[in-house]
């Protein structure tokens, strides 16, 4: 069983990073993973304030071409001895990458060898380090309104079984771990095109009780992450990330199919048929469960933290065209 501190404004176990940025200048933020989804919205939301100097660790060789706006540097999280060079000067750092796939040997390099040479190095620099997360590591639920500063810790896969050992430690070093659900916006290759591919083939909607889900719009993801990098007071501990009030899955489908791909939604069909078309996709129990259940947390302390009003929940244009884009490409 895990149990975690709940975040607040304590010294940190870092070392000297009470006052961790500059007065004045430039913030120097190391920022890993910043190429993948969710990095590239916290890059976005940290490159447009022309108070933040962003560097990118990319495993490749750090001289080819840059990125606008993103300085590279050469590092890799699985190997310790790169990291030393790739933190040095910079303020904060945010640890961005993951993995998801089905290798345990991956899966154990990446999420949790990692950031556990990650934290050692922090550490030795006395650098706070923001950590991304995920509700996975509670296990498959149903959850409703679950803590981020209490809740245990049940992973059920290797993938997540590595990313609660790293979370744990992060928040054992005094660090802070992000941890969204459900998560849309452009660069989402997962949770809208997977519900548009299992509604499509369901035929209709699932009978019975509609499910709550807690979701965020990457954009603000992103933008929350990068205002706890750049606060002058660095925070401890875990937070969820998603909009304060739960979405019902029915309104997202109407979403898909009113602003994406039409679905046929007025036949109701029964959770055992829906499930079991659901496996013959490919999805697991877990994911199964994860976009037919409640699986809703609470995230107030994360908008107090950073003195953030959340935006309404729906899709933009760009958005939308995006998924339209997408979804041609891979489900036609």
């Amino acid at each position: 069983m895990h149990k975690e501190p709940a975040p607040d404004h304590a010294e940190s176990r870092w070392g000297t990073v009470t006052n961790h940025l500059p007065a004045g200048g430039s913030v120097r933020v190391l920022l890993i993973g910043a190429w993948g989804f969710i990095g590239s919205h916290i890059r976005a939301a940290l490159e447009s304030d022309n108070k933040v100097d962003v560097i990118g660790m990319t495993r490749r060789p750090a001289n080819e071409a840059q990125a606008a706006g993103t300085t590279r540097v050469h590092g890799d999280i699985t190997i310790e001895g790169t990291l030393q060079k790739a933190l040095a000067g910079v303020d904060v750092v945010i640890n961005a990458a993951s993995y998801t796939g089905k290798s345990p040997d991956l899966a154990d390099s990446i999420n949790r060898r990692g950031p556990l040479n990650l934290i050692s190095a922090c550490r030795r620099l006395g650098l706070p380090l923001i950590h991304m997360g995920t509700t996975a590591v509670y296990g498959s639920g149903p959850h409703r309104n679950l803590p981020a500063d209490t809740a245990e810790l049940h992973p059920e896969s290797v993938v997540s079984q590595a990313r609660a050992i790293a979370d744990d430690a992060v928040l054992q070093a005094g660090g802070v771990v992000i941890r969204p659900h459900m998560v849309f916006g452009q660069g989402d290759r997962w949770f809208v095109p997977t519900l548009t591919k299992v509604f499509q083939q369901i035929s209709g909607s699932i009978d019975g009780p509609d499910c709550h889900l807690s979701l965020i719009d990457a954009e603000q993801l992103g933008q929350l992450v990068a205002l706890l990098a750049t606060d002058a007071q660095p925070r401890q501990g875990a937070f969820h990330a998603a909009h304060p009030s739960a979405i019902r899955l029915s309104q997202i489908l109407q979403w898909i199919d009113q602003r994406i791909t039409p679905l046929d939604l007025n036949l109701k069909v029964s959770r055992e048929d829906a499930v079991s078309k659901m496996a013959e996709l490919g999805l697991s129990g877990h994911q199964i469960r994860l976009i037919s259940e409640d699986h809703w947390y609470d995230a107030e302390s994360i908008w107090a933290a950073t003195n953030t009003k959340p935006k309404p929940l729906n899709l933009s244009d760009s958005t939308a065209d995006w998924y339209k884009s997408h979804l041609k490409r891979h489900l036609s």
